[in-house]
């Protein structure tokens, strides 16, 4: 589901929407921390790149960041996470473009359609984190409450954050609604898609956006990478912005990432995709959700 900037790396949301810093070398515009997508709504794909439609029902934490407007339907611009009844976590980019009326519909899986498990609540309040700068590069995380709490049932329920300050590793899943499309127009898929990818050292991953940037890479300690650092194209993109990458550990789903931002096109062949490293906040997501 490759990850674009649109306007910023994959960082503002067109809402991916326009922010895609375009950083060059190789041509290749460094999607700065994605963009919400606004929604082009174009034919679509049914795989995202390197990836396949997901399994209706599995990913019951992923949730679709939508904006009202006066004369269009809501349109999805982000993905996030459900922590508790009335808290989710998503990207600082998709924070700070999100408006007072903005939405949160738990329970999706195909965006085009009112569907019986689907629960929609207003966005409250939103916390963006203190060190986000609002640039590709750290801290693009945060948190928001929603005005009524979710109902817990088959398809909706949080998912578990991570030990404090632990590193992932191993296989990965990234799910989400962003862009299917290798070019730089965004192709809007409207079923929920999915795609294995693997935690690369911060090493490497550093050293691949040097490479390719000609400059020194955004990649900070509050990051982690995915791969592989290959031809094939897995990739987060336009749209998917703020959502989660999860990993299976001790029997149950544990939220690992959040999608933050990564190179234009999206699958840009043996580029890395970037995301928030979630175990590096617990303590500042603990005290968030008991002082609000």
């Amino acid at each position: 589901m490759r990850l674009s900037l649109n306007s910023k790396m994959y960082s503002k949301p067109i809402v991916f929407l326009a922010f895609l810093a375009m950083a060059v070398a190789a041509r290749l515009e460094i999607d700065r921390q994605m963009p919400p997508v606004r929604p082009h709504l174009s034919s679509f794909q049914t795989r995202v790149v390197g990836g396949d439609l997901a399994p209706k029902g599995m990913y019951t934490w992923i949730g679709s960041l939508q904006m009202k407007t006066l004369f269009f339907p809501p349109q999805h611009f982000c993905g996030a996470s459900i922590l508790n009844e009335q808290w989710i976590l998503t990207a600082a980019h998709c924070a700070a473009a999100a408006s007072a009326n903005t939405i949160f519909k738990a329970g999706k899986y195909n965006l085009k359609i009112t569907e019986p498990t689907e629960q929609t609540v207003k966005v409250l309040k939103k916390y963006i984190h203190e060190g986000y700068k609002g640039n590709v590069g750290g801290n693009d995380i945060a948190l928001m409450k929603l005005a009524t709490p979710l109902k817990f049932n088959e398809y909706v329920q949080p998912i578990a954050l991570p030990k404090p300050n632990s590193e992932p590793t191993g296989d990965v899943w990234l799910s989400g609604w962003g862009s299917t499309s290798t070019t730089n127009f965004p192709i809007m898929p409207s079923k929920l898609q999915h795609v294995m990818m693997h935690i690369i050292d911060r090493k490497s991953c550093d050293a691949k956006f040097t490479e390719v940037m000609g400059s020194p890479s955004p990649v900070d300690e509050t990051n982690i990478c995915t791969g592989p650092l290959s031809s094939k194209p897995n990739s987060a993109c336009s749209g998917d912005s703020g959502g989660p990458l999860a990993s299976f550990k001790e029997q149950k789903w544990e939220l690992s990432g959040v999608v933050s931002w990564g190179m234009m096109p999206c699958g840009s062949p043996g580029m890395p995709s970037v995301f928030a490293k979630v175990s590096n906040y617990i303590d500042w997501i603990t005290k968030k959700m008991q002082d609000s």
